[in-house]
């Protein structure tokens, strides 16, 4: 960077993108939270799937791909935050290796545009799908909510580690903050407090 003051300005760039983030975690956690006892299946999962696509589409403006279709945003994010190995809560689902973000994509798009909670095999389950006698079947798959938004959360974790890393100096990173925070500023993201 140049001088002192266009670090400040990054550093309050930096802030803003953060605190974005953070609270769309925290008010999606809350709404999850107080529906998780209501047994809102349909409802716990278009959310967390409305959450994976705003993730999605902030890392694909980050990357400078903000092009691409919706559909593509979400495949590469879930590729590379929910589904990856480097998501540290996927070892404790193990049947997600059987799942692929394209099957995830499908199963959002069932429960977004029909409210069904099936796409093919794979269903979504009330409680810990862990704790299910048969969570295999000859029927598919079945994925909780409670681990589908686990997944989400540590996605979105590993996100913005890679977006706060201070150590990343790059105008590409620099970039990306910019594009954004420009987003969050011009198109209403920052909540207002009334």
């Amino acid at each position: 960077m140049p001088n002192n003051q266009s670090k400040i300005d990054f550093n309050k760039k930096l802030e803003t993108v953060k605190s974005f983030i953070s609270s769309l975690t925290q008010e999606s956690t809350l709404v999850w939270n107080k529906l998780s006892d209501e047994k809102c299946i349909r409802t716990l999962a278009i959310l967390s799937f409305a959450k994976t696509e705003v993730f999605a589409c902030y890392w694909a403006l980050y990357n400078g791909n903000s092009e691409k279709k919706n559909k593509e945003k979400m495949i590469i994010w879930m590729d590379e935050f929910l589904l990856s190995n480097n998501n540290q809560k996927l070892s404790g689902f193990p049947h997600y290796k059987k799942i692929t973000s394209e099957d995830l994509y499908q199963l959002r798009c069932n429960l977004m545009h029909f409210f069904s909670c099936t796409y093919k095999t794979i269903g979504i389950c009330n409680g810990d799908e862990r704790t299910l006698k048969k969570c295999f079947t000859d029927c598919g798959i079945f994925i909780s909510n409670m681990s589908l938004n686990l997944l989400i959360y540590e996605g979105a974790k590993m996100m913005l580690e890679i977006l706060l890393d201070e150590a990343n100096k790059t105008e590409c990173h620099e970039k990306g903050i910019e594009r954004i925070y420009e987003k969050i500023k011009n198109e209403g993201g920052l909540q207002l407090n009334i």
